[in-house]
C-alpha cells in the first residue's frame, strides 16, 4: 500500500525594497526552517513567483518604490490564480484604513503593522500555511500533519529557548588556559555573514540582547536568532565562552580581509 508523502512546507517570496530589511526578513525565516525567495519590486516579484512553483505565501511591503503590495497581490491572482494556490501577507508602517480593506479585497489574509516582531510574523506564516493546506486536495489531512509539524517546531523552539535562558543566567565560566588573544594564520574562523560579525562584536562588548537589539534597529527576536546561528556556526558551548572569543575572531577576520569595515559596538 503506497504511504501518503509528507506534506510540503510552502516556500515564502518576500517582498521590500529596502535591501537590508529584506536580507533580515529572509535569514529570520530560513533559520525557522523556511525556504525563501526574495524580490525588491512587483515585476521582479511576478518572475520568482512564475520560476518557483513551490512558492505558496507571499509577504511583501504595502510601499514599494515601483508599484505597491496591493498591486502585486492582485496580479499574482490574475496572473495565476487559476492555476496555484497562493496566500498573501501584507506588511507596513503607513498604511490607513483604506489600504487594509483594498488588502483585504484582493485576498490578503493578514495585514502586519511594522516594526514586526518574529512571533508575529511566524504566527502569520502559520496561518497562511494551514490556509494554504486546506485548499490543496487531502486538506484537511495535510492540515492535520502540518499541525503536527508545526507543534513539534515550536515545542523543540521552546525548549531551546529554555535551555538558552538557563546557559545566560549561568555564573560566567572562567576562559579556557588554552584561548589566545590572537589566532594563527592557519585557524579557521566560523563562516558568518556581515550582520552575525556584526551582532558577535556587540556580544563580545557585554552587550544584552535587548541592547543589541535597539543598537542595530533589529527585534529582540531577530537577535536570539542571530545569536543562536551564530553558537551553532562556531561551536562555542555558550554565550560566555562566545564572548571570550569575539575579540579574537573578530581581529582575524579584519586581519585576513574578510570584514569591509570592522563592526564596532557603540559606546554606552
Amino acid at each position: 500500500m503506497k504511504q501518503d508523502s509528507a506534506p510540503q512546507v510552502p516556500a515564502v517570496l518576500v517582498v521590500d525594497d529596502e535591501p537590508e530589511a529584506l536580507q533580515e526578513l529572509l535569514e529570520f525565516l530560513d533559520l525557522n526552517g523556511y525556504r525563501c525567495h526574495g524580490a525588491t519590486g512587483v515585476d521582479d516579484a511576478l518572475a520568482t513567483f512564475a520560476a518557483d512553483a513551490g512558492i505558496g505565501i507571499v509577504i511583501t511591503d504595502l510601499n514599494l518604490a515601483i508599484g505597491n503590495g496591493n498591486e502585486l497581490v492582485g496580479r499574482l491572482g490574475l496572473d495565476f490564480g487559476d492555476t496555484r494556490a497562493f496566500e498573501a501577507i501584507l506588511v507596513s508602517g503607513y498604511a490607513g484604513k483604506e489600504d487594509v480593506i483594498e488588502a483585504l479585497r484582493r485576498g490578503a489574509i493578514d495585514f502586519l503593522n511594522k516594526p514586526l516582531s518574529g512571533d508575529e510574523l511566524l504566527d502569520a506564516v502559520r496561518r497562511a500555511a494551514v490556509r494554504l493546506a486546506r485548499r490543496s486536495p487531502g486538506g484537511e489531512r495535510l492540515e492535520a500533519r502540518l499541525d503536527e509539524m508545526m507543534d513539534t517546531v515550536l515545542r523543540l523552539g521552546e525548549e531551546v529557548s529554555g535551555l538558552r535562558r538557563r546557559l545566560e543566567a549561568a555564573p560566567p565560566e572562567a576562559a579556557p588556559a588554552t584561548t589566545a588573544a590572537v589566532l594563527s594564520d592557519s585557524e579557521p574562523l566560523p563562516e558568518l555573514t556581515p550582520r552575525m560579525w556584526e551582532v558577535l562584536a556587540h556580544v563580545g562588548a557585554g552587550k544584552t540582547n535587548y541592547v543589541i537589539a535597539c543598537d542595530l534597529g533589529l527585534t529582540e527576536n531577530t537577535v536570539k536568532l542571530y545569536v543562536s546561528q551564530i553558537l551553532g556556526k562556531t561551536r562555542v558551548s555558550n554565550r560566555t565562552q562566545l564572548a571570550l572569543r569575539a575579540a579574537a575572531w573578530l581581529a582575524a577576520a579584519e586581519a585576513r580581509g574578510l570584514l569591509p569595515v570592522r563592526p564596532e559596538p557603540p559606546a554606552g
